[in-house]
């Protein structure tokens, strides 16, 4: 009697204790899930404590790999933190061929350091150095070196066939401007909004100003501008809202594979021309010699100030170079060494790689594939390390800045990097629940529908905050 005792109670009450270790999806998620049209089996999601200790947990299909969009930056800039160092730099070196004579050298070269960025204002503060060092004239050429990347070329248009997108653009070893223009549209009195450009470009044309229109301001304001981009310059084919105010918008000039290279030598050219500086020749590539005369090294931020590019305002190329700086392959980084490395860090952290792929380090891929608990663990062991505080800090905080700006939390605060594509959506981050515990929380949703599941993840994220 007392064997079948336990056995009927085991046998009824079973699911229940299985459920208290690992429970169902809150119904607040399930609801949102429901109301979007989204079956639960297309939801993966992993929630624990921080600190491991006893709290409220969530392991739903957490083993599955999917694609994270964006959120895969978490993997790419805490395997950076960590391997490489918050304080890591990269160096950008200008060299000639022999030394300063009469204000001239006879020709140029830029050893591409690899480094995540390099705004246009570090090309300014390079020039300008070398101006301060009585360099006047370059008679040949410059030539650009880019062999710490043995990677070729990504196709900008790969993606969604977008390749005047800033978004969309690939590795490239000197990171110039991420290869993209910034416009700043200040609305007159005269029915026109000036145009402020940075960088400039030798040789393209941008108007200097665009007509006024009336009507709301939108997201996107190509819907308004209607931009008309060629290989010569750019032009505006409709208007610009006066109810924007002050407002920017980027885009890329040259769209193409090899686009970074007229890129490259327009922003040096008008950038030296503007220096004071004469130069009549080309930009090219090739190696630096051995018998050059290093003249200056242009040093970049620090990662900890790259990984707030990459995670509070999820710039792509930025994390794209960030990945392949991972590789240690000495004759020149590429992908499949990045990947490796990366793996190999994982499991010396105890986290099983198995079924994850990073195709490039952004998340702007189709055949990345990540599982929640993997991410999870990953956020788990950046916000317990020396980093956490920069780490956490680079991610967008609910209702104040980057892609949670407009998504508060109002029972907790969270730091969260959220992540988009087309049947995809996803969040990672963590979570400060009215207990004072901190919370990590990864979430994705894979389904045609995802466009809708941004209320199911936010159900999530308040129950966390609710709940833990």
């Amino acid at each position: 009697m007392k064997i079948r005792n336990v056995f009927l109670f085991v046998t009824l009450f079973a699911p229940l204790f299985c459920r208290a270790e690992v429970p169902g999806l809150p119904e607040e998620v399930s609801l949102a899930l429901a109301a979007a049209g989204i079956q639960e089996s297309s939801l993966s999601a992993t929630v624990a404590p921080l600190d491991g200790k006893e709290g409220f947990r969530l392991s739903w299909r957490s083993g599955e790999p999917r694609q994270p969009a964006s959120i895969m930056k978490v993997v790419t800039t805490a395997a950076a933190m960590d391997l490489l160092g918050p304080g890591k730099r990269w160096k950008t070196d200008f060299l000639a061929s022999g030394p300063v004579e009469e204000g001239a050298v006879r020709s140029l070269h830029i050893r591409a350091g690899g480094a995540p960025w390099m705004p246009a204002d570090d090309l300014r503060s390079a020039v300008a150095a070398l101006r301060a060092l009585g360099l006047r004239e370059i008679r040949g050429d410059a030539l650009v070196d880019r062999s710490v990347f043995r990677e070729p070329p990504a196709d900008p248009a790969a993606f969604d066939k977008e390749p005047f997108r800033p978004y969309n653009q690939g590795h490239e070893a000197l990171a110039l401007g991420i290869q993209s223009v910034t416009l700043r549209f200040l609305p007159g009195r005269n029915g026109e909004a000036v145009v402020v450009q940075d960088p400039l470009l030798s040789g393209y044309r941008v108007p200097a100003a665009v007509r006024l229109g009336e009507g709301d301001c939108p997201k996107n304001l190509t819907r308004a501008l209607k931009p008309e981009v060629t290989a010569e310059g750019i032009r505006f084919t409709g208007t610009y809202p006066s109810s924007c105010g002050a407002d920017s918008w980027s885009f890329v000039p040259w769209g193409g594979r090899d686009g970074y290279r007229f890129y490259d030598e327009s922003v040096f050219r008008a950038s030296w021309k503007n220096a004071g500086g004469i130069w009549n020749g080309r930009m090219s590539e090739g190696p630096v010699p051995g018998n050059v005369v290093l003249l200056y090294s242009q040093p970049s931020k620090p990662l900890s100030g790259f990984i707030r590019d990459i995670n509070k305002n999820s710039i792509n190329p930025i994390a794209r170079n960030l990945f392949l700086s991972l590789s240690d392959e000495k004759d020149g980084a590429t992908l499949a060494g990045a990947r490796l490395r990366v793996s190999g860090w994982l499991r010396s952290k105890g986290i099983s790689p198995d079924g994850l792929f990073i195709e490039n380090g952004s998340g702007l891929s189709r055949t990345t594939r990540a599982s929640t608990e993997q991410i999870g663990a990953v956020l788990a062991l950046a916000g317990r390390a020396a980093w956490a505080p920069e780490f956490i800090s680079s991610l967008p905080f609910a209702g104040e800045d980057g892609t949670m700006r407009n998504r508060p939390l109002e029972k907790g605060s969270a730091h969260v990097k959220t992540g988009y594509i087309r049947g995809v959506r996803s969040v990672a981050g963590y979570v400060l629940a009215l207990s004072g515990r901190w919370y990590t929380v990864c979430a994705i949703v894979n389904d045609p529908a995802a466009l809708g599941a941004k209320p199911a993840l936010d159900a999530l994220l308040e129950a966390v905050a609710e709940k833990g």
